[in-house]
Order: C-alpha cells, then sequence, then structure tokens
C-alpha cells in the first residue's frame, strides 16, 4: 500500500511567462511561486485475493469509478499517462484532494500527476528526486494538455518559495528564495464559486512585450531584501499586467465583483487571481490576526500557508 500526496501551487510573479508559445517568442520564461498546504492524494494498492489478481482488473476511483481490463481502457488522462509510461500491473487507484473540483487555478491536475508519479516509483522501487518527478509529470501531463506550464509540476511537486527559469531548449533552473517577508501578513484563499478551463484561458492570451519578465526580478528583490511596501505594489502590478494579456481573465461579472470587493477592503493588502485566470480561486495578502469573514462575509475563504517539502509518500508492506 502506497499513500502519496502533493500540495497546490500559488504563483506570484511571471505567470503566462511559462508557457511555450512564450518562450519561442522571448527565448526565455521566468515565474515566482511556491505550494500551499492544500493538497492532492493518492492511495495506490494491489489486492491479495480480489479484482487486481483474480480479476485482473484495474480499480480507479475519483469522482466516478472505473474497472477495466487494460491502461488503455482508462478514462482519466493522468491515471491512464501514468500507469501507460510506467506499465503498471492491474492495482487499485485511489486519488481525493482537499480542492473538489479541477480548473480551480491551483494546478490541481499537475498536483495529482507529481502524486502518481511518486507512488508509481515508489511501487517500482525507482528512485527519483522531486525534480525528477517534476519533470516527468509535466512530460506526462502535456499529452493531454499541451499548453500546461513550467511553473505548475515543478511549482507544486517541489516545496517552498521559488523563482523558476527556463530558457528555449534547457531544462528548467531552480532558485530557492528567502521567505522571512512572508511573516508579515496571512494569506488566504477566496473561492469565487466559478469553474473554468484552464486551456481555454491559456488559447487567448497575448504577451505582446517581457515586461513581465521584468516584474520577476523586481518580485525577487522585494523578497530576497524583505522590501514588504514594494512586495505588495508588484504583487498589485503584476495582477493589473496579467488582466491585460487576455479579455478572458476576468471576463466572468461574478470574478469581475469579487475583485473589485477585495480592492475596497482595509483589511487586503493586495490580491490576484491564481492560476489561467476567470474563475478558480482568489490568493488574498491580508493583514495578520483576521477572521475569514473580514476577508469576504459571503464567499468561502480559507487561511492557507506555505508548504516547503513537495510531492511526498510512503510505503507500507503488506
Amino acid at each position: 500500500m502506497i499513500l502519496t500526496k502533493c500540495p497546490v501551487r500559488i504563483g506570484i510573479a511571471g505567470g503566462s511567462t511559462d508557457i511555450d508559445p512564450f518562450i519561442e517568442k522571448h527565448g526565455r520564461g521566468s515565474v515566482i511561486n511556491f505550494p500551499i498546504n492544500v493538497y492532492s492524494h493518492i492511495f495506490l494498492h494491489k489486492d491479495v485475493l480480489g479484482y487486481n489478481t483474480i480479476k485482473n482488473k484495474y480499480t480507479i476511483n475519483y469522482s466516478i469509478r472505473e474497472e477495466v481490463s487494460t491502461i488503455g481502457e482508462i478514462q482519466n488522462d493522468v491515471v491512464n499517462a501514468v500507469l501507460g509510461y510506467f506499465d503498471v500491473v492491474p492495482c487499485w487507484v485511489t486519488m481525493t484532494s482537499d480542492v473538489f473540483a479541477v480548473g480551480s487555478g491551483l494546478a490541481l491536475s499537475s498536483s495529482y500527476m507529481n502524486s502518481l508519479v511518486k507512488a508509481v516509483s515508489l511501487l517500482k522501487g525507482i528512485e527519483m528526486s522531486n525534480y525528477e518527478v517534476s519533470r516527468l509529470a509535466m512530460t506526462l501531463e502535456r499529452q493531454f494538455n499541451p499548453l500546461l506550464g513550467y511553473q505548475d509540476t515543478y511549482g507544486c511537486g517541489m516545496g517552498s518559495l521559488k523563482r523558476i527559469d527556463i530558457e528555449r531548449g534547457k531544462m528548467p533552473k531552480i532558485t530557492y528564495l528567502n521567505t522571512e517577508l512572508f511573516y508579515n501578513f496571512d494569506m488566504y484563499l477566496v473561492y469565487t464559486n466559478v469553474n473554468r478551463s484552464s486551456t481555454n484561458v491559456l488559447k487567448t492570451i497575448s504577451v505582446k512585450d517581457d515586461s513581465l519578465l521584468h516584474l520577476v526580478d523586481d518580485m525577487e528583490e522585494c523578497i530576497q531584501n524583505s522590501l514588504f511596501d514594494r512586495f505588495i505594489k508588484t504583487i498589485e502590478e503584476g495582477w493589473r499586467l496579467k488582466k491585460k494579456t487576455s479579455p478572458m481573465i476576468i471576463q466572468n461579472e461574478v470574478v469581475k465583483n469579487i475583485d473589485e470587493t477585495l480592492s475596497k477592503n482595509p483589511n487586503v493588502l493586495c490580491h490576484r487571481l491564481s492560476g489561467a485566470g476567470n474563475g478558480g480561486f482568489f490568493m488574498v495578502f491580508a493583514k495578520k490576526g483576521l477572521n475569514p469573514t473580514d476577508i469576504h462575509s459571503k464567499l468561502h475563504v480559507k487561511k492557507v500557508s506555505m508548504n516547503h517539502e513537495g510531492v511526498t509518500g510512503v510505503k507500507h508492506e503488506s
């Protein structure tokens, strides 16, 4: 029996520069992000006298249940890709998460991909670093999500606050950053009650210059030197520039109204929508010691913290 979990990620600078169209045009991309204490979970097991060993069935449990005879019949894209790559014999795969829906803007599908790659590597006795897990997870997810950005699998799979630099034709470079600045505020997720396809949003994004890359440099300087006020202004500027990359980023009226409400809230230092946009969760940086209702009185608000481990797993011998 194998249990794995992987956090979801929050991006704070450089989003949209980590996808291939931008990298092809500008030669490089760069993001700053970190995972939080919100997770996907995988339970992987091969039974002794049941569906796997006697009926030779793969049993996949998530929002639905699949029982199939071959990997090719598995409808879940993540499970199909990972079990196919490793040529896994019939087994049980159960998937659950702290986020109830894909389309959250938190890279949940990449979190699941990392979790399952980690689980199967433990099953097979293959030693893989979190960087290697994230690299393979990205390769496999791109089979069904070609617009996947580098910040998703690497952002989820590798813990703590980091800058991810991507140059055309090279593997991503990870630079860990100082987290001292983050003791000055609390962080919250605010759910918009709107889910969307990130692929549909990403298809509309147009970044005409490299201003988002310069913003990453500014953000790194703020973090490394604990420049609190400038950090807040840089988050605000990044969100302003992000909204200009596509009319779909904040097209939904519900999302637009929440954005305006958060902007007027004196308890909110700064905020931005997580992920591609047009739904999912707002990430809010707020004054310390507040109640969730101080952030928004009508929506689901969860206080979160930074994860420093990335994807993890444990194998229990039967």
